[in-house]
Formats: structure tokens, sequence, C-alpha cells
């Protein structure tokens, strides 16, 4: 897992961010796509 998981998982659980945020930190190194799907349930799609 990525340094970032454990913080973004938190985060959308609590509703904190949505997937379009989850989205950037993919984006930007801090999530990985397989670490994506596993937080949301779904695919990443850009």
């Amino acid at each position: 897992m990525s340094n970032g998981f454990n913080f973004w998982e938190m985060c959308f659980n609590f509703g904190a961010v949505g997937e379009d945020m989850l989205k950037r930190a993919v984006d930007l190194d801090d999530l990985t796509k397989e670490e994506y799907k596993t937080i949301t349930g779904q695919e990443y799609l850009q």
C-alpha cells in the first residue's frame, strides 16, 4: 500500500472527499489505480 492509502481511505469513508479527489490523488501518485478501486469499489477511469 502507498503511504497515503490509509489517509485517503479514512477521508473517503467519512465523506470528507469524493471520487474526484481520489482521482486527483492517483494523478499525483499518492494513490495507485488499484488502491482507488479498493477504496471506491470502481475501476479508475481518467
